[in-house]
């Protein structure tokens, strides 16, 4: 059955009101996961598959021929159109009467607001982005426990590492051992391309993986993320090949200071802003001022960047089962770097970690 409750919630969160909204994919890798948290499909690509939502919880989809029966099952009004020309006019037929239809704008290909204009000229285009990304952020129950199974496969990968990890192992041959145990644990595949760094290459947020092997007296962060159906998760954690210079020791410290300050804000009530600053405070009070370079952090859901952030330049105020990673970081080039990172939920009382795995101290490999 599809997810009523959600496509009201959409429409709450209006500034405006719409007739209907027109949520379109393309072809991978423009797929709006908007699709997927009205509809509840779980598996599936949904290439140039469309979803018109109206006021009051209805919907109608339009699928192609090789989705049909990945759509069956769910209670969708659906429709299957073999061939992307007619597609306007079960367009004109489902959108009669509507003088303002919204789109999310961010996720929407020009092609396909160009067929929405084609077969409805004089309707007035509104963009509902806004609403729906303020729709997702909020998690119900349903979709939170998705993420939790996929926070706990991460965190029994990290438990793991030290137990695989070993001087001489290439940064490559490491992520290929996280994402097979990932799939092993229950994952359908990594939620991203995983992040295996050693040594100075720790120092760059968003490096990959390449040929570095690893050696006593270095680094080796991790960032990774499972995905269960369709939610994910996104976990950091660093270790450190041998015994660790005092250096190395003091950068963990911090960084996990930082990160406990933040964690400890994310209730119902606070606003993201004033999170971040406390994180960047911290860090900006010892030796590694203006070495934090990022956002304290960002929501995750249906994708990795699910729409939120946390950061001063962000008004992003915090409500029950909204979830979001707290991943502070010191990054020093040439030397290496410490991110450690946890998915929370969000609460009334007192924040949830998903991500259990151990960060109390800077372990050795």
């Amino acid at each position: 059955m599809y997810l009523r409750h959600r496509v009201e919630r959409i429409f709450e969160n209006l500034d405006e009101d719409v007739d209907a909204i027109y949520i379109r994919n393309s072809t991978e890798p423009i797929i709006d996961k908007t699709f997927f948290y009205v509809t509840g499909i779980r598996s599936g690509l949904f290439e140039s598959s469309t979803v018109l939502l109206f006021p009051g919880g209805d919907m109608e989809v339009i699928v192609p021929p090789l989705e049909e029966t990945s759509a069956k099952g769910y209670g969708l009004n659906l429709t299957v159109v073999p061939r992307r020309a007619e597609i306007g006019e079960h367009l004109q037929t489902m959108l009669k009467g509507c003088e303002r239809v919204g789109i999310n704008s961010p996720e929407v290909s020009y092609a396909a607001v160009m067929d929405l204009q084609k077969a409805m000229p004089k309707t007035k285009l509104v963009d509902v982005s806004k609403a729906v990304m303020q729709a997702r952020l909020v998690k119900d129950e349903t979709e939170i426990e998705q993420i939790r199974k996929a926070c706990r496969i991460v965190s029994k990968v990290a438990r793991k590492i030290p137990e695989f990890l070993d001087q001489g192992m290439k940064e490559t041959d490491v992520a290929a051992e996280i994402n097979h145990r990932m799939q092993l644990y229950g994952a359908l595949e990594p939620s991203f391309t995983t992040i295996s760094s050693f040594g100075k290459n720790s120092a760059e947020p968003h490096y990959t993986a390449g040929n570095m092997k690893l050696k006593q007296g270095q680094f080796a962060l991790f960032d990774y993320g499972a995905r269960v159906g369709r939610y994910v998760s996104d976990m950091t954690r660093t270790f450190v090949c041998g015994n660790p210079e005092p250096k190395m020791k003091r950068m963990y410290d911090v960084v996990l200071e930082a990160q406990r300050i933040g964690i400890d804000m994310m209730v119902e009530g606070n606003n993201g802003k004033d999170v971040h600053k406390a994180v960047e405070d911290h860090i900006e009070a010892t030796e590694f001022k203006g070495r934090f370079i990022h956002s304290t952090g960002h929501s995750i859901g249906l994708s990795v960047h699910d729409g939120g952030v946390i950061h001063t330049l962000i008004d992003q105020p915090l409500k029950d089962g909204m979830i979001f990673t707290v991943e502070p970081g010191v990054y020093l080039p040439g030397y290496g770097g410490v991110r450690i990172e946890d998915n929370v939920v969000v609460r009334k009382g007192r924040p949830e970690i998903l991500t259990p795995a151990p960060r109390s101290k800077l372990i050795s490999v």
